[in-house]
């Protein structure tokens, strides 16, 4: 059985585009959770054509992920939740681990491109710039990228098709 791709080329551009707030969460060995926001993504495909794969490369905030982050380096599972405030449309991509890799320019500039998109979107749903500034403030605190190769998506838009897995290996 071949499985369906982890991701869509719609939901990929989707899920780099800015307008969804990203959740990125994993656990300690004893299973417990932790969470931080995201501060975007990008994604590569590697391998051969015939045996192509998705990673994505997540942004996130040292100090304010410092749990998820420790987690992540013991090697707990992670996942990625994208919601779109404006419709709530929802997916999660899982991955069994992720590894920390160096930061690029191309890291940086997916970054300000993300933090510019998501708070455009969101000024115009009514939030306020200062906590918007807050919360995706990032010039003072290091940013850490993760690389991972998602296994599992599910639609998470409230509805009854939540949950519902929309590509990986089933």
């Amino acid at each position: 059985m071949t499985a369906a791709p982890v991701v869509s080329p719609e939901q990929l551009a989707w899920i780099q585009s800015g307008v969804a707030t990203m959740v990125v969460s994993s656990h300690s060995l004893d299973l417990v959770p932790s969470l931080t926001l995201g501060l975007g993504c990008s994604s590569d495909a590697r391998g051969s054509k015939d045996t192509q794969r998705l990673v994505l490369r997540v942004f996130v905030l040292e100090a304010k992920g410092h749990q998820l982050l420790r987690d992540v380096r013991g090697g707990g599972a992670v996942s990625v939740l994208f919601v779109e405030a404006s419709t709530h449309q929802s997916l999660q991509i899982k991955a069994p681990r992720a590894r920390e890799v160096a930061r690029t320019t191309q890291d940086s500039v997916a970054v300000r491109k993300y933090v510019q998109a998501l708070t455009f979107d969101l000024l115009s749903l009514g939030e306020s710039e200062g906590y918007l500034h807050a919360l995706l403030e990032h010039e003072s605190d290091s940013l850490v990228v993760l690389e991972i190769e998602p296994t599992d998506a599910f639609d998470q838009t409230p509805g009854p098709a939540a949950g519902t897995r929309v590509g990986g290996v089933g």
